[in-house]
């Protein structure tokens, strides 16, 4: 598997647009694995995807927290660790916690 995250030139305020895991199959042919959305902050936030990466062994994500207030460069509300766990048919989300500065 290959844990992708990229930036196109559409991407806004330095945020990636193009995210996902991805499995090789027999032939050269890649696939891309379901994930469960993890941005369900609720409330008056809304969530959107620094980047994804392995963290302790696990597939994870950190995500920045928008205020609906906040511009598209700013947000204001922190930082969540979501990581994931594999249910054989997608990756489900394990646990979400405040993401570190060094997550």
């Amino acid at each position: 598997e290959a844990v992708l995250t990229a930036h196109s030139c559409r991407a806004k305020a330095g945020f990636p647009d193009i995210v996902g895991v991805f499995t090789s199959h027999n032939g050269g042919s890649f696939s891309q694995l379901p994930i469960q959305d993890g941005q369900f902050y609720g409330g008056e936030y809304y969530g959107r995807i620094e980047r994804y990466f392995i963290f302790e062994g696990k597939f994870a994500e950190t995500i920045s927290l928008f205020k609906s207030t906040d511009s598209d460069c700013c947000p204001s509300g922190g930082r969540k660790l979501v990581t994931f766990d594999w249910s054989g048919e997608k990756f489900v989300v394990a646990s979400i916690r405040e993401a570190s500065s060094k997550e």
